[in-house]
């Protein structure tokens, strides 16, 4: 009989070659996956940080007019109506703004942009007496538009004060000179 002696070749055999890719497909379906999370997570921190900005800067253009306005009526809902010093002209402007479906205007313009949604949106007027200063109260619930999902919804609330106290306004209509 003869002696035969197997000479070891250099390589892999079927076995090391499965598990290494078993190992290699597991490791690249949680880097995908991971991957993929992170995208989805990037894209809503996105739309919200839209939602955001657009709303602070209605926010800040609806707060200026605010802070120099007088004689505000209603005192909660979707409206609210005051006098505006904003153009420091002798006469104020009449201005409004409302929530109205689903965007905010001011005197009938919208002032929201185009791709947000607001959902929701209420104006608390709010005065101690007739003669402290007015306070208004914005709350806005909304979020991008084509989007609807609670992850994309942004709730945004602040408070303005009036800077025009009632005893400066012209001819002293609630009487706070005498009080």
């Amino acid at each position: 009989m003869k002696n035969k002696t197997f000479k070891k070749k250099d390589g892999f055999t079927v076995i090391e070659l499965l598990v290494a890719a078993a190992i290699f497909t597991t490791f690249l379906t949680i880097a995908v996956g991971s991957f993929t999370r992170v995208l989805q997570i990037q894209r809503t921190l996105s739309r919200r940080i839209m939602v955001t900005s657009a709303l602070g800067a209605t926010i800040e253009s609806m707060a200026r007019e605010i802070r120099v306005g007088q004689k505000f009526d209603g005192s909660s809902g979707s409206s609210i109506g005051f006098e505006s010093f904003y153009t420091h002209s002798d006469n104020p402007d009449p201005v409004s703004f409302s929530v109205s479906g689903t965007t905010i205007t001011r005197n009938g313009i919208q002032i929201t942009p185009s791709d947000v949604v607001i959902e929701n949106g209420t104006f608390i007027l709010t005065q101690k007496d007739s003669c402290s200063p007015w306070r208004v109260t914005i709350v806005l619930r909304a979020h991008p538009k084509d989007v609807v999902t609670s992850e994309d919804t942004v709730n945004v609330q602040t408070t303005v004060s009036s800077r025009v106290l009632p005893i400066d306004i012209k001819g002293d209509p609630y009487q706070c000179k005498n009080m």
